[in-house]
């Protein structure tokens, strides 16, 4: 103000609905992993085919938003956990949400 002059603009951003919840999905990714590592046939959250193919679903594990940005950053950070986990298990990302295993 001491020269007179005034600026006008916006500064930052006005939040209209609240955050999504947070989750950890690095804990929910080792649970998922150790149940595929495991050969877990009950778990919900994994869709196998045959002893070596595996598909994991996504919407089992991750909880609903409606917020598709934060829904497909959990989706991404998913993957890249289970892969971190699971390659030197022998265990190798295929396509979205499939991972088949490395036959020695």
């Amino acid at each position: 103000m001491e020269t007179g002059e005034a600026f006008y603009g916006t500064a930052g951003h006005r939040q209209l609905k609240p955050m999504a919840p947070r989750i950890n999905v690095t804990e929910l990714a080792r649970d998922v992993a150790l149940g595929i590592i495991e050969g877990r046939q009950d778990d919900l959250r994994i869709r196998w085919k045959g002893h070596d193919h595996v598909t994991v679903i996504a919407t089992k594990v991750l909880p609903e938003t409606e917020y598709k940005a934060t829904q497909n950053g959990r989706r991404k950070k998913l993957w890249e956990v289970l892969e971190e986990i699971l390659e030197p298990q022998g265990w190798k990302r295929d396509k979205g949400g499939v991972f088949v295993r490395r036959s020695e």
